[in-house]
């Protein structure tokens, strides 16, 4: 089962697309080759709080982003589980459940999980690349301090929600609800 999911994924092209007003609230179409587009990585130089989160296509602050995604932003600060448990799930092709939102994944478990699938080494000719870059330990300290501290976790889980939904062309206010 777990061969079948993970060479989908291997075989599967990561795709960012930037949400216009004509797809902002539609999920069920992927984006075409015209609207998709590479999902740049935050300069982390400039900003001390992005060097937390390098390889995602967002800061972990972005204001703009999370007054264009509200609902997801307002979920993830007042009940978190949901957000958490739908990216789950949604990763495990299947639906999200009541129970899921009772045991959800930890930030730092689906933080690591999304970088494993999604963000990979570039290549010089910007091809991507078959295997997941390697996250090293300052990666997963970085990862940790930004899921324990609970000043971050908010905005970690709309970073990832909006990084997820942007690779699987939908909107991320879709990690919003139950089933």
């Amino acid at each position: 089962n777990d061969t079948l999911s993970d060479s989908l994924v291997e075989s599967e092209e990561p795709v960012s697309v930037q949400p216009s007003e004509e797809n902002k609230g539609s999920s069920s179409r992927p984006p075409t080759q015209s609207e998709g587009q590479q999902t740049d990585p935050v300069d982390s130089d400039s900003d001390p709080i992005n060097s937390l989160s390098p390889g995602f296509g967002m800061s972990l602050y972005d204001p703009k982003v999370f007054s264009e995604y509200a609902d997801i932003t307002f979920i993830s600060c007042c009940v978190p589980c949901v957000p958490l448990a739908s990216m789950k799930s949604s990763m495990e092709y299947r639906e999200c459940s009541i129970v899921d939102c009772l045991f959800p994944p930890n930030v730092y478990q689906l933080r690591q999980q999304i970088r494993y699938r999604y963000l990979r080494e570039d290549t010089k000719d910007g091809a991507v690349p078959s295997k997941p870059a390697p996250v090293d330990d300052d990666v997963m300290l970085k990862d940790c301090l930004v899921s324990c501290c609970c000043m971050f976790s908010p905005c970690a889980i709309t970073q990832m929600a909006v990084e997820l939904a942007q690779r699987n062309g939908q909107n991320p206010n879709k990690y919003t609800t139950i089933g």
